[in-house]
């Protein structure tokens, strides 16, 4: 079986998702290098390196894995770097925009479903942003309009509404 782990890193790791669902504490490593990560720590809190950590959540050691790293292209690279040194290069994503809009999108409507706005808003948000998704921007303008999990602000609505537009989302046309 194959599972998609996605990073999200924004100046620091802010989370990892093992086919939608949070990995559990990813504490020891949220502040480290990128490359730190894939290494077992030496101190008390017990991190024995990303790759097993992911594989002891999962139940199985010989799982395929495929990564989507979410940040800035330097530690995207760094990130890819890693993981063509533990000969794991083939697992990094190589989804078309519209697979990763897609699936962005199922994990911003289970969390929507479960009442986690911010979960929501931060997978639309990488459905319109990288997998430019006219869904998405029309959603997020919706959300950005009515302040639903988000704070009101109106001119993020339209910014969002007019990406949607441009793409032919009739609704925000």
């Amino acid at each position: 079986m194959a599972y998609r782990i996605v990073i999200a890193f924004d100046k620091v790791l802010k989370s990892i998702s093992i086919d939608g669902n949070a990995m559990e504490d990813i504490s020891a490593i949220r502040n480290k290098p990128i490359d730190n990560w894939f290494v077992e720590s030496n101190d008390r809190n017990g991190w024995r390196g990303l790759i097993s950590e992911i594989q002891e959540q999962i139940g199985d050691e010989q799982a395929e894995l495929s990564f989507e790293f979410q940040g800035g292209k330097e530690e995207k690279e760094i990130f890819e770097t890693c993981l063509q040194a533990l000969g794991l290069g083939s697992c990094i994503n190589s989804m078309s925009k519209d697979e990763i809009a897609q699936l962005h999108l199922e994990d911003a409507r289970k969390a929507e479903h479960q009442g986690n706005y911010e979960a929501a808003t931060i997978a639309y948000q990488y459905a319109a942003d990288d997998g430019e998704s006219a869904e998405a921007q029309r959603i997020l303008g919706d959300w950005y309009w009515e302040g639903k999990g988000v704070e009101q602000d109106f001119l993020k609505a339209v910014e969002w509404y007019k990406k949607a537009a441009d793409q032919g989302d009739a609704e925000a046309q």
